[in-house]
């Protein structure tokens, strides 16, 4: 979806917008060991899933660094879940009381579906071929949107 940013932009003009992103490795690994229906291949097909996981993240990270400008606040999930409460609510001008907050911070370490403790799901390593593709063309795409992270931290 993020080739429509502009079309969201016109749609809801003045609404702050935040740019959330992964490293690529954590996503490719993810989609790879349970691809979503947008990759459009399942799990087992290999090198075909292989291909199509690197294919549509480069589209995809091609499109932010083309669409996501300066005003959007860009976040990492690593910054997650504190930026919730200490960027996006200021982002949104969103006073929140304290009981607010500490109802945000139980949500977020429970998992979504279950409401049980989160738990981190095991990772798998990448096999080297994709690992490579990953640095060589996703990375330099990532840390030049990362980047804008850094400096709106500053």
């Amino acid at each position: 979806m993020t080739r429509f940013l502009p079309l969201f932009r016109r749609a809801f003009s003045g609404i702050p917008m935040v740019w959330l992103q992964r490293q690529p490795a954590e996503i490719v690994e993810s989609e790879m060991h349970s691809p979503g229906r947008w990759i459009g291949v399942g799990k087992g097909q290999g090198e075909k899933l292989n291909r199509m996981v690197l294919h549509k993240l480069a589209l995809v990270f091609l499109a932010a660094n083309t669409h996501v400008t300066d005003d959007m606040l860009v976040l990492d999930y690593r910054d997650l879940p504190d930026a919730a409460w200490t960027k996006v609510l200021a982002l949104m001008r969103v006073t929140a009381l304290e009981s607010d907050v500490r109802r945000m911070k139980d949500v977020a370490s429970r998992d979504g579906h279950t409401g049980k403790p989160f738990s981190a799901r095991q990772t798998h390593e990448l096999p080297e071929k994709v690992r490579m593709a990953v640095t060589q063309s996703l990375d330099p795409l990532y840390r030049a949107l990362d980047r804008r992270r850094s400096f709106q931290s500053a």
